[in-house]
């Protein structure tokens, strides 16, 4: 999607496909993917464990950020509450009108949630 396209091109893309995003987004994020390597998608396909397996040995309190699955969020409300059953330490906080990129789609709230989730 990305291949061939000049920095410009792909920050333009990304205001379209993000208008709600702080202006100061778009660079680094076209940058990004610029810089991506194919070699890094093979690396990062590799086998991982299972969520619900990593979830479970977890020992700190997790805070489990979901957003809007119409926008994009790949956690459901259901696996939410399955990573809560698993590890009583998750913390689940939904934030609205996000989609996959949920700190970019609703800065303040994402922040607003990572601070009370440290201060507690």
């Amino acid at each position: 999607m990305w291949v061939g396209k000049t920095l410009e091109e792909i920050i333009a893309l990304g205001k379209e496909q993000s208008p709600g995003w702080s202006e100061e987004e778009f660079a680094p994020w076209a940058q990004a993917k610029l810089d991506l390597r194919p070699l890094a998608m093979r690396v990062n396909a590799k086998p991982r464990p299972p969520w619900r397996e990593a979830f479970a040995r977890v020992q700190c309190p997790l805070l489990l950020i979901r957003a809007d699955n119409a926008l994009g969020s790949i956690v459901t409300p259901e696996s939410a509450e399955e990573a809560v059953k698993i590890n009583p330490r998750v913390r689940v906080v939904h934030i609205p009108g996000a989609g996959h990129n949920v700190r970019r789609d609703q800065f303040r709230p994402f922040i607003a949630a990572v601070r009370c989730f440290l201060a507690e």
